[in-house]
């Protein structure tokens, strides 16, 4: 259930193959081992609305959080290690610098 303000978005993996063994976690840099044949559930977390994004590369899978977001990750079910406290909120970026108009240019 969410809780008030927060948004979140969660993304459900089954590993029934030997090729998915572990994912990438960002911007936490971080490998995420994934052993066994279980269900796994990345849950995210954030103030600012957004939502992960899964990046598949030659080095394996990438899984990005957004701007604010916590992550906790689930093994079946199970809240492994309440790694919603040990990853941290990700930062917003800096707005963009606003550049002059072409009008004030000239």
């Amino acid at each position: 259930m969410n809780q008030p303000g927060l948004y979140r978005m969660c993304l459900q993996v089954s590993r029934d193959s030997v090729a998915l063994e572990q994912v990438w976690l960002e911007p936490w840099g971080e490998w995420f081992e994934l052993e066994g044949d279980h269900v796994w559930l990345f849950d995210f977390q954030s103030p600012i609305e957004g939502c992960p994004e899964l990046v598949l590369t030659s080095e394996g899978p990438v899984l990005w959080g957004w701007a604010g977001c916590r992550l906790r990750v689930f093994r079946d079910g199970e809240l492994l290690d309440n790694h919603f406290l040990l990853y941290p909120p990700v930062p917003e970026r800096p707005a963009p610098p606003r550049l002059p108009s072409p009008a004030a240019t000239r």
